[in-house]
């Protein structure tokens, strides 16, 4: 069955989100790095599907020209950014003013809105990045 709305793969990467994320941070959220396996969960999840929705995944690697090995390796890379921003932001909350962790009625925060343009900024970063061709492995060989 072919799904032809990209409307109804938008729904399903949201639900397969919803459930990744949640289903790893529920079993584990009174753990230290319950958090950090999450959002790197969800983040792939919401990537890599996002991608599939949009039909990008073919403008990452034109013509097999990237190999599965330099995809991963990059996709490391700004999970570790992930990883890095969240530990950042749960350090620096105790010594930030009230005025950016106050949470209103609706909950929400200065602090969770540029935590969130953080994940925003990666998420853009990344697909930039991938979308360039990959650098030719030749020219570091040493011959």
């Amino acid at each position: 069955m072919k799904v032809r709305s990209k409307r109804f793969k938008r729904q399903i990467v949201s639900l397969a989100f919803l459930i990744c994320t949640l289903g790893i941070y529920i079993p584990w959220m009174d753990t230290r790095w319950g958090i950090y396996v999450a959002l790197c969960v969800g983040y792939t999840v919401a990537f890599f599907g996002l991608a599939w929705s949009d039909g990008k995944l073919q403008k990452y690697s034109p013509n097999g020209t990237r190999t599965l090995g330099n995809f991963v390796q990059t996709h490391s890379v700004f999970l570790l950014i992930v990883v890095a921003l969240i530990w950042l932001a749960r350090a620096s909350k105790p010594f930030l003013p009230n005025w950016v962790v106050a949470e209103g009625d609706h909950h929400e925060s200065w602090y969770l809105m540029f935590g969130l343009l953080g994940m925003i900024a990666i998420f853009i970063s990344e697909q930039v990045v991938l979308s360039k061709p990959p650098a030719d492995d030749r020219s570091l060989s040493t011959e």
